[in-house]
């Protein structure tokens, strides 16, 4: 445009344009805001200088005459173009000119940075779009936007734009989830950079937003330990692990005697075992992200065999002993007599002959642990037939072990100076211990159970071969039996999310320990199920995408949910969670895509919530439905015939223009026309008129989104041929 001007300046003075010009422009460069004030220098040191001048489209001076030096003064800059020229007259009618470099600038109104996940927490390893806005800049080409996670800046943008004027500018980044970048805040910075001439002006910050990042459980210590446990120490195992959510945590014994024990508090990080048994202990870390497990491998140190060698020789000489005992105190006739000359068969010394019967152990499994009972038995007086034990009969009794001297058919007598009563000798029995086989021979009816958090439930338990001990391993009401083929577990009101009952059976014959676990699914219907859309308030937009979250809060067990989206009565979309392993109450989300077209205006849309909890569950399944949202979809108009109309006037008859269009928001009417039109009908969507004189009418129908125009031709029509005159 400069040298347009200037051209058109020479042409008309005859003046030409020197190559080389003596002019000196201080400052050489100008960075200003815009509306603020401007000042610059122009100087030479020409000897022929005839006068110098500014032109500019802010605050030009006219040609000066005479003068070496002159400033350029402007009040209020309003022109992003700004290009201030000095220029410079010479004696001989030359002119040369420099133009001073200005970048008029505008900081940002605002930075807004999108949230990271708005539909929830972000999840490890996925990647995120994240938008930054920075509103009302200029210019763009000095603009850079800084992405900030913590202490560092991850991404930096910068916009290779050479408009001077204010914009609106988007910037995306992508991040990709991890651990470490849960609790971080992130945030977007907008700077203006200058060179030298301009100024350092501070960024300016969106809201930060504190990163949310869900990841499965990861062990402080080793995934595996090795443990050696001298015999009678305490030892700790650690299982703490950090996951977000926090993990619950369950342990799993290498014997059956610990489960009842140490299950009392299974969502412990830590384990003290009350018994110190070795073999392999495992503990599972789990949260919805996933479940990591840890072995723990408890040995023994190898034994010191000296105490064995001790308790065999005193067992040898107590056998010695014995033996002597028997060879001076035994008679022929095969009685036990201190007095082994004056006894005398069938006349027993003391006033009351004893007759010893040995200890009969019973072998009581209770709450899976062994326990041993000792019975005396004693028999009246010697009657010359074998003497056994005998059992009362209250008492219960699972294996017993009789010893006698029935082969030597000896009585139990003592001298009456050493009292009525003999010390009677004791047997001992290693406890056997049996495990768990293949062919179990336990049924439990039902085998799986579906039960309402809060119900009831009852199942039984029966084994199909006689049985010592039959019960359940159960953190609520647990029970046995001795001997009965069926044992019940009832509860009657079951809110336990973690009860897992174990139905346990000790046999007479191998296998003789099996055990069987109760499928057992605890449930609980949605305390609330809503639908909404994500950043977006109002209506929707034809043609644009939008995203309509569901919301469930408050379910279990989440595996066996399924959410089912529904436009009007159609299901358009479904979504499980059969990968989520949670057995306590959780809330999850679904998305929904949507693209509206105009004639989903007005339609609903619902979200169903349906726990399938197969056939022993409740039928029809539980279901729980939102309240539906409303899609209110926003179009330009539409006309019911977009085509222009030819109408044939009919003088004193009545004309009818329909520019009638379909549009949300209504379309508001507008006519044009050479013609007259009456006030009162031109924002009509219809004429109706018998004054409408031949001519052409547009209608124009128009909303918030677009607005369209349609023609009318109104021709005069004749009722015969005219000959034309010239």
């Amino acid at each position: 445009m400069l040298f347009l001007i200037l051209s058109c300046l020479i042409a008309n003075t005859g003046m030409a344009v020197s190559p080389i010009c003596q002019v000196e422009i201080n400052p050489p460069k100008a960075v200003v805001q815009i509306g603020d004030s401007f000042s610059a220098n122009c100087s030479t040191s020409s000897d022929q200088a005839a006068g110098m001048g500014w032109e500019s489209s802010n605050g030009g001076t006219a040609l000066t005459p005479g003068v070496s030096v002159l400033q350029l003064n402007i009040k209020s800059v309003t022109d992003w173009r700004l290009e201030p020229m000095c220029f410079l007259n010479l004696k001989n009618a030359d002119q040369c000119f420099e133009t001073l470099a200005v970048t008029v600038y505008k900081t940002p109104d605002s930075v807004f940075m999108s949230h990271p996940s708005p539909t929830g927490p972000m999840k490890e390893a996925e990647n995120y779009s994240i938008e930054c806005e920075v509103f009302n800049v200029a210019p763009i080409r000095n603009l850079s936007i800084q992405w900030h996670k913590g202490n560092e800046v991850f991404f930096t943008d910068t916009f290779d734009v050479r408009s001077v004027y204010p914009f609106n500018v988007t910037s995306i980044s992508n991040l990709t989830a991890h651990r470490d970048d849960h609790g971080a805040l992130i945030w977007c910075e907008a700077k203006m950079n200058f060179d030298a001439f301009g100024p350092n002006l501070p960024s300016i910050m969106s809201e930060p937003h504190e990163l949310n990042v869900l990841y499965p459980p990861t062990f402080a210590s080793p995934a595996n330990e090795t443990l050696e446990i001298p015999a009678g120490r305490k030892f700790t195992l650690n299982c703490s692990a950090t996951g977000n959510p926090i993990p619950a945590y369950s342990w799993h014994f290498p014997n059956p005697i610990q489960l009842m024990k140490e299950n009392r508090h299974p969502n412990e990080s830590t384990l003290n075992p009350s018994y110190e048994l070795p073999g392999t202990y495992s503990c599972t870390a789990a949260n919805t992200q996933g479940s990591r497990t840890k072995y723990f491998t408890v040995v023994e140190p190898p034994r010191n065999y000296t105490t064995l060698a001790a308790l065999v020789g005193g067992f040898l000489a107590l056998g010695v002993l014995l033996a002597i005992v028997g060879v001076l105190f035994v008679t022929k006739q095969g009685v036990f007599s201190f007095n082994k000359d004056g006894h005398h068969k069938g006349r027993p010394t003391s006033s009351e002959p004893i007759c010893v019967g040995l200890t009969s152990y019973t072998l009581l499994r209770h709450h899976r642990s062994c326990l041993l009972r000792f019975h005396k038995a004693w028999s009246s007086e010697a009657t010359g037939d074998e003497p056994g034990v005998q059992f009362p009969a209250e008492k219960p009794s699972l294996a017993k072990l009789d010893f006698s001297l029935s082969g030597l058919n000896r009585q139990c007598s003592a001298e009456s100076n050493m009292g009525n009563n003999f010390l009677q000798w004791i047997v001992t029995l290693c406890m056997i211990r049996s495990v768990s086989g293949e062919g179990c021979s336990l049924i439990l009816k039902p085998s799986r159970v579906v039960v309402g958090f809060g119900e009831s439930v009852s199942v039984s338990c029966e084994a199909v071969r006689p049985v010592r001990v039959l019960g359940w391993e159960s953190a609520i009401s647990a029970t046995h039996t001795l001997q009965d083929l069926s044992v019940q577990w009832k509860v009657d009101s079951l809110i336990d999310w973690i009860e897992e009952p174990i139905c346990y059976g000790v046999f007479f014959t191998a296998p003789r320990q099996c055990e069987e676990k109760l499928n057992l699914v605890l449930y609980k219907t949605p305390d609330s199920v809503s639908i909404r859309t994500v950043n977006h308030t109002g209506a929707m937009v034809e043609g644009k995408e939008y995203q309509l979250l569901c919301e469930v809060q408050n379910i279990a067990p989440v595996q066996y949910l399924t959410l089912r989206w529904y436009k009007g009565q159609s299901e358009v979309y479904n979504h499980s969670f059969s990968e989520l392993t949670s057995s306590s109450p959780v809330q999850v989300s679904s998305i929904l895509m949507v693209t509206p077209t105009k004639a989903e205006n007005g339609v609903q849309y619902r979200c169903v919530a349906v726990l399938e909890l197969g056939p022993e569950g409740p039928q029809p399944p539980p279901t729980v439905t939102s309240e539906p949202l409303d899609a209110s979809v926003h179009f330009p108009p539409t006309f019911l015939t977009p085509e222009t109309e030819v109408v044939d006037h009919v003088p004193n008859s009545e004309i009818t223009l329909n520019c009638t269009a379909t549009g949300n928001p209504a379309p508001v009417y507008s006519w044009q026309s050479s013609q007259p039109i009456q006030e009162r009908m031109a924002n009509e969507a219809v004429l109706t008129s018998s004054s409408l004189l031949p001519g052409t009418y547009t209608c124009t129908a128009a909303n918030t989104l677009e607005k369209k125009s349609k023609q009318f031709i109104v021709k005069a029509k004749t009722t015969g041929r005219r000959e034309l005159c010239v």
